[in-house]
């Protein structure tokens, strides 16, 4: 699953070089160092979006970071997308 969403473009600025497997908790659950299950993971680009430059994921809150992006919702749909790919 992982290597699968490393395929798609980042969902911040959708760079599809050096994309990453991020982990995102639910709102309110886990913190940093306690990583969620995969099938919870978004695609962000290893540049700007994902690590330690300010503004990335990992330096900001998640709705600052996220925004109007409806986090949840992006999860289910990869995860569907997922499930049919399985099927084939």
């Amino acid at each position: 699953y992982k290597k699968w969403i490393r395929t798609k473009p980042c969902l911040k600025c959708w760079s599809i070089t050096g994309v990453v497997a991020h982990h995102e908790n639910k709102k309110g659950h886990g913190s940093m160092g306690s990583k969620c299950s995969d099938l919870r993971c978004l695609p962000l680009c290893s540049g700007n979006c994902h690590s330690s430059f300010q503004g990335s994921r990992h330096e900001t809150s998640r709705e600052e970071f996220w925004g109007d992006i409806d986090v949840e919702a992006i999860i289910l749909e990869y995860n569907r997308e997922w499930e049919e790919l399985q099927k084939t």
